[in-house]
């Protein structure tokens, strides 16, 4: 393993505003292998227009979560139009996933119905002593989905060896509904639908994507777009979807002056799955991340979902599609690989979560 390397890393914004608690989260749904259990959850409802006194934040930062916010909601469409119509089913993809709301960047994808996020640790603290001051402090970050709906979160649980944090939404705008580029082959329009149920009737996802968005949401009940988690790991060579946020500037220019990458506020790539570092234990990320992609990526992509860009039976003759394979959340500057969180890092990690759920229940 190269000792020369980078984190696509983003630092969190402090936000002391203190939001009563709901209790705990239902999480059967992420776990490898296991049958969803979902359920909508309480949640605290945020205003459409978010002002300075909702967010709690300093002024830059609230400006921040502002822009992303606007450019998100303009340039949605264009996100969609770069997924060819043969990968529709990867819209899922970019509905689940999310960008942190300050102005470094970072991202996350949502993996339960019930709100809860995976990222990369270091997006949500760079050390132990930051992130036990987080939840002194009891901060709640600030996340956008791909439509601009705004989210704050908690972190629930935090691993810097595995690279991986599991936040919980616990306030939420109301979802908004979109609509994606006309399928080229059946001249349709195909909703983005907050389910991560694979489904091969475009007929069901129709009427899925009407019922949701005409039932009106109780008032502090919501389930959330999400992508399931794959139930094994990719094989070698799997083509692969990347969904990141990259950074608003170029951070290796040689001017003095701040330099605008005039990037997107998401960016869709694709690549393959490279395997593994030899000799580096898949369950360390610490340093660099074990799993070796291909996809583009640049600062601000950490916690970026690495994202199967196909259909396959997940063992029990059920067609699957657009599963979490892996988080991005590095590069090596040697040899400018992509590096990122496996699958298997990811799968110990949510067991751990389950079992520490049970184990205080």
């Amino acid at each position: 393993m190269s000792s020369s390397h980078n984190k696509e890393t983003c630092h969190s914004t402090k936000n002391h505003e203190t939001l009563d608690e709901t209790g705990s989260v239902e999480v059967r749904s992420i776990v490898s292998g296991s049958k969803s259990g979902a359920t909508a959850r309480k949640v605290h409802l945020l205003p459409q227009n978010l002002d300075i006194q909702t967010t709690g934040l300093e002024t830059s930062a609230h400006q921040a979560l502002a822009n992303k916010q606007k450019l998100l909601k303009s340039s949605i469409s264009d996100l969609l139009k770069g997924l060819p119509s043969s990968q529709l089913h990867l819209l899922r993809a970019a509905s689940s996933t999310l960008v942190f709301a300050q102005e470094e960047a970072g991202t996350a994808i949502c993996v339960s119905p019930e709100g809860l996020l995976l990222t990369c640790s270091h997006c949500v603290a760079e050390d132990a002593g930051a992130y036990e001051r987080l939840q002194h402090e009891e901060v709640k970050q600030w996340l956008l989905f791909a439509d601009g709906r705004a989210v704050q979160t908690r972190c629930v649980k935090w691993d810097p060896k595995r690279d991986i944090a599991l936040l919980e939404i616990v306030a939420a705008q109301q979802p908004v509904r979109i609509e994606a580029p006309r399928d080229q082959d059946r001249g349709t329009l195909i909703p983005l639908v907050p389910s991560g149920r694979a489904t091969r009737s475009r007929t069901a996802a129709k009427s899925e994507a009407k019922s949701w968005t005409s039932h009106p949401l109780a008032e502090e009940f919501m389930t959330f777009p999400f992508i399931s988690f794959s139930p094994s790991p990719p094989q070698i060579q799997a083509q692969l979807i990347c969904i990141g946020h990259p950074g608003p500037y170029d951070l290796e220019t040689k001017s003095r002056r701040q330099v605008r990458t005039n990037y997107d506020v998401l960016e869709v790539s694709s690549g393959v799955f490279e395997g593994y570092t030899e000799g580096q234990d898949i369950q360390d990320n610490s340093e660099i991340g074990a799993l070796k992609h291909s996809c583009w990526t640049y600062w601000g992509h950490s916690g970026s979902p690495l994202v199967l860009a196909g259909v396959y039976e997940n063992g029990e003759g059920v067609e699957v599609e657009s599963c979490l394979v892996g988080l991005h959340s590095s590069w090596d500057e040697e040899t400018t690989g992509r590096r990122g969180v496996g699958w298997e890092a990811i799968d110990a990690f949510l067991k751990e979560f389950n079992e520490e759920k049970k184990a205080t229940k």
